[in-house]
């Protein structure tokens, strides 16, 4: 009597060995994208958000024009010279870097003459602008930001964010011209370069 054997077929080591790779291999891919684009939509909120902090700066800046507030007088001066001491005016631009952001031993240089303006909440119509130094600027935790005082907390503080204003291109003592620039750079998770961004607003008059 002749005994018949049933052969069962399955799947080898190797077969095995290559599914698991090919699917190790495919979460991976998987993961990496997902990460990338976790990434870019924190850089877009973050860039999103710095260009509202800057926007802000540029809005009190045109309403001290506007108004010939205080605070738009301590700016340019009370008088036809610029950089004579009774201004903010400065022909020493600190230009944005891709490389590292600026700290406040360089902000705070007496050549550059940076600073940032915030308003006053104990009274109104009042604002104050800030000349950059050890103790209101620094780096930025998150985004590049402007973090307002409050009655509590009357000290403002910059994270990452600058203004200078400059004489502008043709102005005359007749018809003064103002250009004021407007920077943020703050460090981005991941990356080994900062994020920058600037703006330049022009103003005519005192």
């Amino acid at each position: 009597m002749t005994t018949r054997r049933s052969y069962e077929t399955g799947d080898t080591i190797v077969e095995m060995v290559m599914a698991f790779a090919i699917f190790s291999f495919a979460v991976v891919i998987t993961t990496a994208i997902m990460n990338r684009g976790v990434a870019l939509s924190q850089q877009s909120l973050e860039v999103t958000l710095v260009r509202q902090q800057m926007d802000s700066q540029a809005e009190i800046i045109r309403y001290l024009h506007d108004t010939h507030n205080a605070a738009w007088t301590s700016l340019v001066g009370t008088d036809a010279t610029p950089g004579n001491g009774d201004d903010r005016i400065t022909t020493n631009i600190m230009p944005l870097s891709s490389a590292t952001c600026p700290n406040s031993a360089t902000l705070g240089s007496a050549s550059l003459r940076a600073f940032f303006i915030t308003p006053n909440p104990s009274t109104p119509d009042a604002f104050t602008v800030s000349t950059i130094t050890a103790a209101n600027y620094g780096g930025a935790t998150t985004y590049a930001r402007v973090v307002y005082p409050t009655v509590a907390s009357p000290t403002p503080t910059s994270q990452g964010i600058w203004v200078q204003i400059a004489s502008a291109e043709g102005s005359t003592p007749a018809v003064p011209a103002y250009d004021v620039y407007i920077h943020g750079c703050w460090d981005v998770s991941g990356q080994t370069q900062p994020m920058t961004q600037g703006t330049i607003v022009r103003l005519y008059g005192r």
